[in-house]
């Protein structure tokens, strides 16, 4: 990702909640700050770290509600295909009511998780390891073809 569109994106991405709403965990993830919830639960799951991803607006273009729904879906078919759990969550504007459907999968390796938001052609995504105990803003490189 170029340093033009990493301005333009970055504070955006620092105005959002990134929410779990699964029954096994309900937390709020800000950039930049701990979560002592999520270490907590990785801890007690056994996992070293997570990430939460989203297969929505691909480079931030936004598409329709049912583009969204079926990049999801194809989503949780690739994390499943993985062996790994996927926790329902969401990302959401602080401010207006921009808001994409999104996962937590605790368990996927930070290369993984790269390649997998490369192959969902995503700018970013959110990595929480629980040795450092809070969530940071993981830019993805698009593969040459994209």
């Amino acid at each position: 990702m170029d340093d033009d569109l990493r301005k333009r994106f970055e504070p955006l991405y620092r105005a959002t909640d990134y929410v779990v709403e699964d029954p096994r965990l309900q937390c709020r993830l800000r950039i930049d700050e701990p979560c002592e919830r999520l270490s907590h639960w990785l801890r007690l799951q056994g996992y070293a770290a997570a990430a939460f991803i989203t297969a929505c607006n691909p480079r931030s273009e936004i598409r329709t509600d049912a583009e969204n729904r079926e990049a999801m879906a194809r989503l949780r078919s690739a994390v499943e295909a993985l062996g790994l759990p996927a926790l329902r969550g969401l990302g959401r504007a602080q401010v207006g009511d921009h808001h994409e459907p999104s996962l937590l999968v605790p368990g996927l390796a930070l290369e993984a998780a790269h390649a997998l938001m490369r192959r969902f052609q995503q700018n970013a995504f959110v990595w929480f390891e629980r040795a450092a105990g809070r969530a940071r803003l993981e830019w993805v490189q698009p593969h040459p073809d994209q």
